[in-house]
């Protein structure tokens, strides 16, 4: 019976597949047509206003759809937005990054579209168009930034309001100059009063404000923008961190404007971004920013202990996820890590609902004897095994020259290795080795469990489990536990980001911001400080740092009012090369004086 069910699901999901590479396929056809013809309007347009503009004519748009005609480019009948279409920036650089539109040309074509019927009784269009305008926003006139300003006004006052309307209009806003930037963030709230999507879409415009806030270079309304969102500001880069860095040492200091404290209330926001810096954007922080603005006079590398977290230069400790935070996180885990995927196999196959319930039974901590772990060590056992290959062999099947072969005993010997060498059961009193049931035959793991039977438990999960869940939801149980795996876990992280970004569960009704933790954050947060990894070519162990990656703030010892905070600043020394948020990282110390313990 198992079998049948099993393989009926597994027919139906290889169909699923095959359908949806094959609409997948079909599907970027037709966009890759769309993009050819648009091209090709594009590139016809380009040489018509030339050629005019070479005979010194004005261009002239019915000479141009004439033109048009006679090389067979033909056109729907709403030809202003097809226009808008064939010069809209995005699907300009996904045909042609070199393309640059004439700025004459660009006018020509707002022009021309502002004439339209359809754009004065549309407002879809009009927003379609704003979208378009603000994609220039170097040739824009102030009648046309105005256009943009009068329909964001309308929008906000609409009493129906649609999320991708709302998005685009603050795109446009944003985009098209400082001046509407700040319009756009003074109607956040009124673009927020739908209660249906307002946390999600709060989340989506703040990324767009917050990035057109840097490009403009607009310090004064950043610092009261980050004040009011660095909480729930997600998802940057390293690059747009560094933008905001550079932002900041531009700015000039005034007591009215942008005063010293002003600037250190900027640098905490930076803080609540949880980054390090990049070595470039180290340097303008330290020599632009602490030296020469806040006057910052010991500033100093220094190596803080991992675990402890206390820095050798000033004694103050960096800290990491609190209590709070470790059990809003183990709270949500189980509903957010076991998908609807892992609850039908639950639902429908007895084996795997039952598996779950003795692994609970074995993982769960009791209340009364909360404050020690279970297990100290969560091991991903398939992770470690098949971290690399030694067997390379020819591929008979004729699609590759070569191919890896996983040989058992190589498998074998690796994980054996790798935690013998490292000494794993001597750190650690209460080891869960987590793998699958193919692992029975494994002559060396099962020795190596057999001599630490006091260490180590082996849980062997059915073959098509998804081990990694498991061994999530086994390290969350206790703040303590530590996890050894290469994995990133990444689909595990979009899982949190996914319920931050749109949950809408009785505990977060209408949208409270204040009551929603960021999940992902904290998933994130708690991943790094755990989570045990191997080295690049080597069976060597690299662990991490048990407290956060991000700028720390601390008070001087003698609370005088006056002093400057200490703080500790994160710095990549050697960037992740996979780009995985793996860095190398250094610390920096800054202080106004040495502290009185030195």
């Amino acid at each position: 019976m198992f079998k049948m069910i099993f393989g009926r699901k597994l027919i139906q999901s290889k169909s699923l597949q095959i359908h949806r590479l094959f609409a997948t396929s079909i599907s970027k056809r037709i966009e890759d047509r769309k993009l050819g013809r648009l091209a090709l309007l594009r590139k016809a347009i380009d040489e018509i206003y030339q050629n005019q503009n070479h005979n010194n004519r004005n261009f002239d748009w019915n000479d141009a759809r004439k033109q048009l005609y006679e090389r067979q480019i033909h056109f729907p009948s709403n030809f202003e937005f097809t226009l808008l279409s064939a010069f809209d920036v995005n699907n300009v650089q996904s045909y042609d990054e070199q393309y640059q539109l004439d700025s004459n040309l660009f006018h020509e074509i707002a022009n021309f579209v502002s004439k339209s019927k359809t754009l004065q009784s549309n407002k879809i269009a009009s927003i379609r168009f704003c979208v378009f305008l603000s994609q220039y926003p170097q040739y824009l006139s102030e009648q046309q930034l105005e256009f943009i300003r009068k329909i964001a006004l309308s929008i906000a006052n609409d009493s129906i309001q649609i999320k991708p309307v709302i998005i685009d209009i603050v795109t446009a806003l944003a985009h098209s100059s400082p001046e509407n930037c700040r319009l756009a963030c003074q109607l956040l709230p009124k673009f927020l009063t739908f209660q249906k999507y307002a946390f999600s879409l709060r989340l989506e415009i703040i990324r767009i404000l917050f990035q057109a806030l840097i490009n403009h270079r607009m310090s004064e309304e950043l610092l009261q923008f980050l004040q009011q969102n660095s909480q729930i500001i997600d998802n940057i880069d390293l690059t747009t961190f560094g933008q905001l860095i550079s932002l900041i040492a531009k700015t000039r200091l005034s007591p009215r404007k942008f005063s010293k404290q002003n600037l250190i209330d900027m640098i905490r926001c930076l803080s609540d971004l949880h980054m390090p810096l990049l070595a470039d954007d180290m340097v303008i922080l330290v020599d632009k920013i602490l030296k020469q603005k806040l006057g910052y006079k010991h500033i100093e590398d220094v190596q803080i202990d991992r675990i402890k977290g206390i820095c050798p230069c000033c004694g103050n400790q960096l800290t990491g996820l609190n209590n709070d935070e470790f059990l809003q996180l183990k709270q949500h885990f189980k509903s957010i890590i076991f998908d609807s995927n892992d609850q039908y196999m639950m639902d429908n196959l007895t084996e795997y609902h039952l598996q779950l319930m003795d692994f609970e039974q074995k993982i769960l901590i009791d209340d009364h004897d909360s404050n020690k772990p279970r297990y100290d060590l969560i091991v991903d056992g398939l992770n470690i095994s098949y971290r690399r290959s030694k067997s390379i062999v020819q591929d008979k099947t004729g699609l590759r020259t070569f191919a890896k072969v996983y040989k058992v005993k190589d498998i074998d010997n690796q994980i054996v290795t790798i935690m013998e060498q490292n000494y794993l059961m001597s750190k650690y009193k209460r080891i869960l080795l987590i793998g699958r049931q193919h692992m029975k035959s494994w002559f060396q793991l099962k020795r190596m469990c057999q001599h630490y039977t006091n260490s180590i438990d082996l849980n062997l999960l059915l073959d098509r489990t998804r081990d990694d869940n498991y061994i999530l939801y086994a390290a969350i149980q206790h703040p303590q536990t530590m996890i050894l795996s290469s994995d990133h876990f990444k689909d595990h992280q979009n899982k949190f980001i996914d319920w931050y970004r749109n949950n809408n569960s009785s505990m977060i009704d209408n949208d409270d911001n204040e009551i929603r933790p960021n999940l992902g954050l904290i998933f994130k947060r708690w991943l790094k400080s755990r989570q045990i990894r191997i080295e690049q070519g080597s069976n060597l162990l690299q662990y991490p740092n048990q407290f956060d990656i991000k700028i720390h703030f601390h008070h001087s010892n003698d609370n005088s009012e006056s002093e400057l905070p200490i703080l500790h600043i994160p710095v990549v020394l050697i960037p992740d090369p996979y780009d995985n948020d793996d860095h190398k990282i250094g610390w920096i110390c800054a202080m106004d004086k040495l502290n009185k313990t030195q």
